[in-house]
């Protein structure tokens, strides 16, 4: 909304992804604030370390509002496994949670049930949709994804890293709602020299608001 209200504020660039990233917000999705972050650090990043914790409540309030009780999550991330995942939407069944929000609804566990996966699947694999299932990492600090953690997740099979989905869940969960999510990966972390070619695809295209439609004539 900034980059409609401020236009002078912000590049054209900026402005260009400001509507893709507003339908994103009402996904619950941050990562499309991934740019402006690396543009604006400073002003920008306080507001990524809560992603889970901002979309939980944001599931909280809809529920509150309108009495929704589905939910259909999607958004860009990282890769772990390029191999696995380009060219795929990525189908998490567990997330581990290294944020904090999944905590204050959900007993103390590595890893969280992301329990409609194969829910998901099958529809994407009705649609013919490339995908892939696997675990993910969940986590609000994007700066601490260091070598050490990145080769432990990866080594407990997660492809995959975001900043809501264990937190989100654990709401759900804690309030017997149901979740549906997927992801698009798109910068690479598996590689020599990281790879941000694809994350502004990964962002804004388009596609994963039309498989979103088609999850929820489904469900």
């Amino acid at each position: 909304l900034a980059t409609l209200l401020f236009k002078n504020k912000f590049t054209k660039e900026e402005r260009d992804a400001g509507p893709t990233n507003f339908i994103m917000g009402l996904a619950f999705i941050t990562e499309g604030a991934i740019p402006f972050a690396a543009s604006d650090p400073l002003h920008v990043l306080p507001s990524c370390i809560v992603g889970s914790a901002l979309a939980g409540g944001d599931v909280i309030d809809v529920n509150w509002l309108t009495g929704a009780v589905k939910f259909i999550m999607f958004g860009s991330a990282g890769s772990l496994d390029s191999g696995l995942t380009t060219g795929k939407f990525v189908i998490p069944t567990h997330s581990y949670r290294e944020e904090g929000l999944s905590y204050h609804y959900a007993p103390p566990a590595d890893y969280i049930e992301v329990k409609n996966a194969k829910i998901v699947k099958a529809i994407f694999d009705e649609l013919k949709l490339p995908n892939v299932l696997g675990k993910v990492w969940t986590t609000d600090a994007i700066y601490r994804e260091t070598k050490a953690k990145f080769d432990a997740r990866k080594k407990e099979g997660c492809i995959a890293v975001e900043m809501e989905l264990a937190g989100v869940q654990a709401v759900c969960d804690f309030y017997g709602w149901e979740l549906y999510n997927f992801l698009v990966t798109g910068d690479v972390l598996d590689q020599a020299v990281y790879d941000v070619s694809g994350l502004a695809d990964a962002n804004h295209n388009m596609d994963k608001l039309y498989v979103a439609i088609e999850i929820a004539k489904r469900i």
